[in-house]
């Protein structure tokens, strides 16, 4: 399960050797140290996910309930602060846009929207 919140972006799946734990995995270590800040981050690099947290599967279903409860926006992409995350969040949505087929109404590409949000230092 992929999962995307403000706070960053982090893969979960079933332990491979033990069906009671989780494991949530992320690209960004700083994403899992803002989603998971009291959990011990393992790092197997290198991986497509290097960072790592393993908790029991009613830890992740509480949290996951808490990130949903915690909501207090009405944009998804306007609660991102960090600009590559966000250039990452949109070109996503501008991907995902296209499961609407060819009738969609068409919207500027991510790279319209990259060159007019992002700084060299991004």
């Amino acid at each position: 399960m992929w999962i995307f919140t403000n706070k960053g972006f982090v893969s979960a799946v079933q332990h491979e050797d033990d069906s009671r734990l989780m494991v949530v995995r992320a690209q960004a270590e700083r994403h899992l140290v803002a989603l998971f800040p009291d959990e011990h981050i393992i790092e197997l690099a290198p991986a497509d996910y290097p960072y790592r947290v393993q908790i029991t599967r009613q830890e992740f279903a509480e949290w996951a309930t808490a990130q949903a409860e915690a909501i207090d926006y009405p944009d998804f992409k306007s609660s991102l602060t960090d600009p590559k995350y966000k250039a990452v969040c949109s070109e996503i949505w501008f991907v995902a846009h296209d499961l609407q087929g060819p009738e969609a109404q068409r919207y500027p590409g991510p790279d319209d929207w990259k060159e007019d949000h992002l700084t060299s230092d991004d």
